[in-house]
This record gives structure tokens, C-alpha cells and sequence, in this order.
């Protein structure tokens, strides 16, 4: 990694919780890399009440990624923090394209569902992609589930109650 911009943030005491410092001055919108106690590596991107995208972010291992209200000027914050020091180098490439991929953005609100949509593009990279069909392995399972509700539910339930009753393999 050529640079780490977390080095030079001063850990936060207790009562702050985290420290960060803009990421760039002359990017549009108010992103910062952070550091909390643990001097765990965050990037925050700051964003008004109601500007935020309404998608759920991925579940990503090693990464916590989470929007809530920061109290102090009611502003919305997603925040994205690495919980795996191993995974530094990685991780700063990530922020990076967040932080490339933000930069065009006309409003907080694109910039957020940007932010979230580069994240499931990271995911799917990551994961090994996805073509939107269903791999052999949850064909399978499909039709071992829909032959359960067909051979042992409709003996003795409605359709409707079926249905209803099935809750996943």
C-alpha cells in the first residue's frame, strides 16, 4: 500500500469514539477516513436526513458497513469499517473506489447509492460474480424444495397453505 491515510489520525479517547479527517477537500461531498479506539480503519461518508439510499448494504466479511444518525448535528452517516487488520491493503482499495467511484456524483443521495452500489459490486467480484441464473447447486435445491411441497405438503394442505408453510431449505 503506498499510503495508509489512517497513520496519521491521533487515536480517539474513549468519550470521542472515533477521529477522522476529510478525505479530500475538493471532493463534493463530506467523506472522511476514521479511526475508532481500536485505531480500526473507517471511511464515513456524512450525508443530510432523507439524502440516504434505502438499499441494504451487503454482508461483507471482515468489513461492517452500517447507516445511522449522528446525534451531535443530525446528520446520517454510513460508515464502512475493516474489523481484520490483515485485510489493510485490500480494504484501502476499496475505500479508494468509493471514494473515485462518489466523486461525480450531482447529490448526497447519488453519492450514497453509489457508495452501497459499489459495495455489492465489490461483493459480486468477490464472491465470484453473479449472471442473475441460478447455479446448478440451487437448481437442485429448487427442485428438491418443490418436490417436497408437491409430494408432502398438497397430500395435506391447500396450495395456499403450502406455500405458506414453507420457510427455506
Amino acid at each position: 500500500m503506498s499510503e495508509n491515510p489512517w497513520n496519521s489520525i491521533p487515536t480517539p479517547t474513549n468519550d470521542e469514539q472515533i477521529r477522522a479527517h476529510l478525505v479530500d477537500h475538493k471532493h463534493p461531498w463530506d467523506l472522511f477516513w476514521a479511526v475508532d479506539t481500536e485505531r480500526r480503519p473507517i471511511l464515513l461518508l456524512t450525508y443530510g436526513v432523507g439524502d440516504g439510499d434505502q438499499r441494504r448494504p451487503p454482508l461483507l466479511r471482515d468489513i461492517e458497513i452500517e447507516s445511522a444518525i449522528d446525534p451531535d448535528d443530525d446528520k446520517n452517516i454510513l460508515r464502512i469499517k475493516l474489523t481484520n487488520s490483515t485485510h489493510l491493503d485490500i480494504f484501502y482499495q476499496f475505500c479508494l473506489d468509493i471514494v473515485n467511484s462518489t466523486v461525480n456524483s450531482r447529490s448526497e443521495h447519488e453519492a450514497v447509492a453509489t457508495a452501497i452500489s459499489r459495495t455489492w459490486r465489490w461483493y459480486r467480484l468477490l464472491r465470484g460474480g453473479h449472471d442473475g441464473l441460478l447455479s446448478i447447486e440451487q437448481q437442485r435445491g429448487l427442485i428438491g424444495e418443490l418436490l417436497v411441497i408437491e409430494r408432502l405438503l398438497l397430500t395435506t394442505m391447500n396450495p395456499v397453505a403450502s406455500i405458506d408453510s414453507w420457510k427455506g431449505p
